[in-house]
């Protein structure tokens, strides 16, 4: 799986089910994030401890590329920034997650 794939897996665990009427916090997907995959998410040097810019990098991946020179403007975007460091996972992102889920079962 991919950085993006593990948090929106990470974001559906940590929603409860809620996903798709959930607003996230940074701090939330940070701490979900870093809780669900440790070794992906954990500070270098300090495992027990979240990369906070590990994980935001990827947010801004996730709004679908348009500030990250490594993804075109058209890659489809999984999650919406709706305030300030607030964050929810648009449609395309449900169904990500959906087939993410299948996959695993």
């Amino acid at each position: 799986m991919t950085a993006v794939d593990c948090i929106l897996v990470a974001l559906e665990r940590y929603s409860g089910g809620e996903l798709e009427r959930t607003v996230f916090s940074e701090a939330d997907i940070v701490v979900a994030a870093w809780r669900a995959f440790p070794d992906r998410f954990g500070l270098d040097g300090y495992p027990q401890h979240p990369d906070c810019k590990r994980v935001t990098c990827e947010l801004v991946r996730m709004q679908g590329g348009k500030r990250c020179f490594e993804f075109p403007a058209s890659r489809r975007a999984w999650v919406q920034r709706v305030a300030p460091k607030r964050w929810k996972v648009t449609d395309a992102g449900l169904e990500r997650v959906k087939a993410l889920c299948v996959t695993a079962a």
